[in-house]
């Protein structure tokens, strides 16, 4: 509750060292796609790249891939379509596996369409 002059002052001294400490900071870091792109090109394994993209790291890095003009975008993109295939064919009742495999042409079609950013 901010109710009186020195609690707006401590509210505003908290935000300004947050700024300072830790948004700033990220902010320079993380300042554009190259930046993420430099740290996972080389990532394979789910357990890296989920930790760093989160859920649906898969889309994620395609598109990181495609926008930052990687040579290796088209034969990633095919082997995940191909392997969301593979899966609907094993589970075609599942409508996540469906929705899944249906998601990931869709994202294909566009970033096939799609022109790089970056070159790299």
């Amino acid at each position: 509750l901010i109710e009186t002059e020195f609690d707006v002052e401590n509210l505003i001294n908290r935000l300004t060292s947050f700024f300072n400490t830790d948004a700033l900071p990220f902010f320079e870091k993380w300042k554009d796609l190259n930046v993420l792109y430099e740290y996972i090109k080389d990532k394979t394994e789910r357990e890296e790249l989920s930790e760093i993209l989160g859920q649906f790291w898969q889309f994620k890095k395609a598109i990181i891939l495609r926008l930052c003009n990687d040579s290796s975008y088209e034969d990633f993109m095919t082997k995940f379509v191909n392997r969301r295939e593979e899966i609907l064919k094993m589970r075609p009742e599942s409508i996540d596996v469906q929705r899944y495999y249906n998601a990931s042409k869709e994202l294909k079609e566009i970033l096939d369409n799609t022109k790089p950013i970056y070159n790299v």
